[in-house]
């Protein structure tokens, strides 16, 4: 299969360079035999050099390239998500917030138990 990749992609190079008419002839004979091996081979070959082509066509920019990376994948921003994550970050943020508050009150105000000693004789029998 990695082969087969390979192969069309040598097959394509080959075909781009032959349209731009830079192609050596050992490299010609070499994409002629190719295509002569194999019926698949002919329909690719043909497929490929009906494409459209044209000689001062430049390549897409960066910006034009990753807007159209951005379009099909979309990786882009969301409209609703960022303002729903940031409420849900909000709500969360202040029911921690009303929790430690109504815990530290709550801590704060219960009655201390206080231990009341009385002063015992020593010589007092104590029950434990």
């Amino acid at each position: 299969m990695e082969k087969d990749i390979l192969s069309k992609l040598e097959v394509a190079r080959l075909i781009a360079l032959q349209r731009l008419g830079i192609l050596p002839e050992s490299e010609e004979r070499r994409l002629s035999a190719w295509v002569e091996r194999d019926e698949k081979n002919k329909a690719f070959y043909e497929q490929l050099r009906q494409k459209s082509f044209d000689r001062n066509a430049t390549s897409p920019s960066t910006a034009e390239g990753w807007n159209l990376f951005e379009k099909k994948y979309r990786t882009g921003k969301k409209g609703s998500r960022p303002f729903r994550h940031t409420l849900y970050r909000m709500v969360a943020s202040a029911a921690v917030l009303v929790l430690a508050i109504t815990g530290t009150y709550y801590y704060l105000t219960q009655p201390k138990e206080e231990i009341i000693t009385s002063p015992q004789p020593a010589s007092a029998v104590q029950l434990v």
